[in-house]
């Protein structure tokens, strides 16, 4: 209950009663100042001959206002709440919330000021008494309860400040030394203020001030995209608000001026665009844009020279870099049109680059894509229809002669205008074939000279091959053999490689389509390489790439209802396997190798890795190195289930042999996702059993032929089984006698009647035998079989509808231009 009795009546009637109680209970709870500050304030009729000598020494009991120190924010942000009265002398009285609230001195002088502007109501008793209670402040000491009130009057205070001018100020302080800390502190604050009063007054003010420091934080941190958008977040708020141009201002100085230097044009004009519609002048939008514009011209002469002096590829890049960098130039569309259709540039996002002049520990995904991009064999594989079905685009027939002793091939004598190949004569091929039978060579291939009795040429066009046997497959004998170093088969350039950096390869059109030429074809290929799925799906969202090679089935949902964009399938799956080295000591134990296989949860690892917690219909787990649904695989054996009880008593059993409690082996992987992320699983898993494993990169320099590692991660499409097994398994392509003896005898026996059988119905038979073995034996660890897609721009026509490698019949493809988008 508040006192409403004035200071001079409580002084005439109860002075000495009520002075004698406050005092004492002062005194006896060790308050000596609150007993002072009572007599001072609430009596002063009563001791007024003693106010002036004895005013200084009751006040000074009062922390200075100077001296004393805002509050903690855990104290501020707690439900004790406390408010600062201020006095004239510079002390400061900390009470229980004042009212009204806030201004409190302003708006007690608003309401005594408005009964004296009342003629009538001011020399009223109930005037006067209002004039007095707004002429004091009703305080209420901290722990003294709601009842014990004092009157504290107004012309002794100097000012208020409230509970929540104290967290601005605290707020305010926070920003002085602006960090991530301090203005998550400051927010805090900021935000529980105005949850509670959202219009207190300067709360809004300071709120624009907190979005500015951090934007100024993020800037220095190097986060200027993210400062941006505080600096968009406070112009919707207040367009006028202090310090807000100048630092948008900073901000598109920093992000315009680092695209320009990665010459990243098109982030340049996003960003141009995006600030331009915020803020209509900021200097460093002017500048970005006029040098663009100019920039722009330069390329677009540049372009207009080159065309004239008839390079094309030049002409192309030049034009494109034009449109890219300012597209509202003049001319700059109709040019870009014409030059980007006579040289056309078809730009893939991988997941990897081929290893070129490199050397990788195997063949993966990423050479074999390449092989197909750069050469033209004498016969390649086109589709699968239960087995392979081959074509070849150097020959116009071939034909079995001697009961199939021999074949005659005919060579075409030209290509058509759209070939990025040229023709191959007899003389070139008997060339490449004496480098492949002749033993000094250095290319030599002893697989295909053991096959080969006969080389001769009859004319320009036809070369005549004998063979010691008669072959099971022409076709599958002359193709290059996938996952191997299989050197020197009979092909063409198409491609070339001419340019390469860490992220990036270029390759070009061996032969140049004519000028007169009636439509024009893909000329040149950049792969671009990304580190993750999620960069490559961002670049052809914004047409920075045409096409991505390789989309894993958890993504498919996205695109398979895009209209701008077709997803194709390959006819042959990938195959996820760990293959064993059969040199290693280490693994020579046929139960480590079972308890290693039990020991790994396939299904599970496909759902969470590849699937990302999906089921998915293409992923399934491996039963061989190749395709389940393939012709050589028998259909009877089924993935060996996951027992970690059995791999851990299998392994015991192995470590009873051995003097060590660790098997120690090395794992060799290529560094792609979700690659590394399996075989992190699969060290998990081993590690159960005793086994360390060493990881190391496919880049190692190691021997393939060396017991110095033990295990190989590989992912490989095998479209021939038959053909492919003895080199897989040997990892000689060669498939020699010295590389099939580390493997068993049963393994090497049926391998070899593999390799000499001579009809499809035996071979079949014995490529079945051989899976069987696998089985028992496990060479190797069949992982996961994941269907191959690829994702190409609705203006790539000419695809096949069917096709085994990406770029298969890339000489045909079209691609329309597009133009950069004008933001």
């Amino acid at each position: 209950m508040r006192v409403q009795t004035s200071l001079s009546a409580l002084a005439n009637s109860c002075v000495d009663r009520l002075f004698r109680d406050r005092f004492k209970q002062s005194l006896q709870l060790g308050f000596f100042s609150l007993a002072l500050l009572t007599l001072s304030i609430c009596f002063p009729s009563y001791a007024r001959s003693q106010e002036d000598a004895d005013s200084e020494a009751q006040q000074s009991e009062l922390p200075k206002f100077d001296e004393l120190e805002l509050p903690p924010t855990e104290k501020l942000l707690s439900n004790e709440r406390r408010d600062w009265i201020v006095l004239k002398s510079g002390r400061v009285l900390v009470a229980e919330p004042v009212y009204p609230r806030p201004n409190t001195l302003e708006e007690l002088k608003v309401a005594a000021d408005k009964v004296r502007a009342n003629p009538r109501l001011r020399v009223t008793d109930a005037g006067r008494e209002e004039i007095r209670n707004n002429s004091n402040i009703a305080v209420i000491l901290p722990g003294s309860g709601e009842v014990a009130e004092y009157l504290l009057p107004v012309a002794r205070v100097e000012q208020v400040l409230h509970h929540e001018d104290l967290m601005l100020r605290r707020a305010q302080a926070l920003l002085a030394e602006p960090t991530r800390e301090s203005i998550r502190e400051a927010f805090e604050l900021l935000f529980v203020l105005g949850r509670r009063t959202p219009d207190w007054p300067g709360l809004t003010a300071l709120e624009e001030q907190v979005l500015i420091a951090e934007a100024r934080v993020m800037l220095e941190d190097g986060r200027p995209s993210e400062a941006l958008i505080r600096a968009e977040d406070l112009y919707a708020r207040n367009p006028n608000a202090m310090g807000l141009e100048k630092l948008a201002d900073e901000i598109a100085t920093k992000i315009l001026d680092s695209a320009i230097a990665a010459n990243e044009y098109r982030r340049a004009r996003y960003y141009l665009a995006r600030l331009s519609s915020t803020w209509e002048v900021l200097p460093a939008v002017r500048r970005i844009s006029a040098n663009l514009i100019q920039k722009s011209e330069g390329y677009r002469d540049a372009a207009i020279a080159a065309d004239d002096a008839g390079d094309h590829a030049k002409a192309a890049a030049q034009i494109e870099l034009a449109a890219l960098s300012w597209p509202r130039l003049d001319e700059v569309a109709e040019m870009h049109r014409r030059l980007t259709t006579r040289f056309q540039r078809l730009r893939v996002a991988v997941p990897r680059l081929s290893a070129g002049s490199n050397r990788r520990f195997v063949l993966d995904n990423a050479d074999i894509r390449v092989h197909r991009l750069t050469q033209v064999p004498v016969f390649e594989v086109i589709r699968l229809e239960g087995q392979p079905i081959f074509r070849s685009k150097l020959l116009d027939n071939w034909l079995p002669t001697d009961l199939g002793r021999k074949a005659v091939f005919k060579f075409r004598s030209t290509t058509a205008a759209w070939s990025a190949h040229e023709p191959m004569t007899a003389g070139e091929a008997w060339q490449a074939v004496a480098k492949l039978v002749a033993p000094s060579a250095r290319a030599e291939d002893t697989r295909f000279a053991a096959a080969v009795s006969l080389v001769r040429t009859q004319g320009k066009r036809e070369l005549e091959l004998g063979f010691t046997r008669i072959p099971l497959s022409t076709e599958a004998l002359m193709s290059p053999r996938r996952g191997t170093r299989s050197g020197g088969q009979l092909s063409k350039s198409a491609f070339r490689e001419f340019e390469r950096s860490r992220q990036s390869a270029r390759y070009g059109r061996v032969r140049i389509e004519p000028d007169n030429a009636r439509t024009f074809h893909v000329a040149e290929v950049t792969e671009a390489a990304f580190p993750s799925f999620a960069d490559a799906a961002q670049a052809f969202d914004r047409d920075e790439v045409d096409a991505i090679s390789n989309v894993p089935p958890w993504a498919l949902a996205r695109y398979q209802d895009d209209e701008s964009c077709t997803v194709s399938k390959s006819d042959v799956p990938d195959v996820h396997f760990l293959q064993f080295n059969p040199r290693s000591p280490r693994l020579k134990s046929p139960e480590l190798r079972r308890a290693l296989i039990y020991a790994l949860d396939r299904p599970r690892m496909g759902r969470e890795i590849l699937g990302r917690g999906r089921d998915s219909n293409s992923i399934r787990t491996a039963v061989a190195p190749y395709s389940r649904s393939s012709i050589a695989a028998d259909i009877r054996i089924e993935p060996r289930p996951y027992d970690r009880l059995l791999a851990l008593s299998l392994s015991l059993s192995v470590k009873s042999s051995r003097p060590d409690d660790k098997v120690r082996l090395v794992l060799v992987r290529p560094d792609v996702a979700p690659i590394v992320e399996i075989v992190e699983q699969v060290a998990e898993a081993w590690n159960f059993l005793g086994v360390d494993l060493e990881i190391v990169d496919d880049t190692t320099l190691l021997e393939i032929d060396s017991a110095e590692w033990d295990i190989v991660y590989r992912c490989l499409p095998i479209v021939d089984p038959v053909s492919e097994l003895s080199s897989l398994l040997s990892l000689d392509p060669q498939v020699r006698l010295k590389s099939l003896m580390p493997l068993s005898d049963r393994l090497r026996q049926a391998l070899l009647r593999l390799e000499r059988a001579s009809d499809p119905d035996s071979a079949l038979q014995v490529a079945k035998e051989v899976h069987q073995l696998m089985y028992h034996e496990v060479p190797l660890i069949p992982l996961f079989e994941t269907d191959h897609y690829w994702i190409y721009s609705r203006r790539l026509r000419n695809r096949p509808e069917r096709s085994v490698d990406f770029y298969q019949d890339l000489d045909r493809w079209e691609l329309r231009p597009t133009y950069p988008q004008i933001f």
